[in-house]
């Protein structure tokens, strides 16, 4: 997985391309979000897809990775709050479609905690996201409100080892 995210001055995605590479599948893909609307061109080895969703002002989009689950958690909005990622099962026929989703983000316990992140003592919010059958804990850092830390209830868990960031 590769993906490039344009995001705007208030943090929210402007644009995405991605790339995926696995078993006999490249996948490449671009993402241009709009106020009421997203549309997505995608190419599965050698088809080609095109689509457009139209949406309520205010949605969400996020991307299915640990920065795209940090993106998520702290979108503005109601709750549940109609969101627009990619589908992930890249052994369904329709891998990396846009598809809307409600999706439901939870602080929890306090704002504010600390926790040891790749042997660094950091200040993080704690957050719980979720959607269709999906729940994904969410570390986000305290200084900067990008993610540090992702856990899905299988038991895999991402943590950062090295953070850049490049602000332009």
């Amino acid at each position: 997985y590769l993906y490039h995210a344009l995001l705007n001055e208030d943090g929210r995605i402007e644009r995405l391309k991605y790339r995926f590479w696995g078993n006999s599948l490249q996948i490449t893909g671009d993402v241009v979000l709009e106020d009421k609307s997203v549309t997505g061109t995608r190419k599965v080895n050698d088809a080609s897809y095109d689509q457009a969703l139209e949406l309520p002002a205010g949605y969400g989009f996020w991307f299915p990775s640990t920065i795209g689950l940090g993106i998520a958690a702290r979108l503005p909005g109601g709750i549940p709050l109609t969101t627009v990622t990619l589908n992930n099962n890249v052994n369904a026929p329709d891998a990396f479609a846009l598809q809307q989703v409600e999706l439901t983000r939870y602080m929890m316990i306090t704002d504010f905690v600390e926790e040891d992140i790749n042997g660094k003592k950091m200040l993080i919010s704690p957050r719980k996201v979720a959607w269709l059958d999906n729940l994904r804990f969410v570390s986000l850092s305290a200084e900067d409100g990008w993610p540090v830390k992702m856990q899905r209830l299988d038991g895999l868990t991402a943590v950062a080892t090295r953070l850049i960031s490049y602000m332009h």
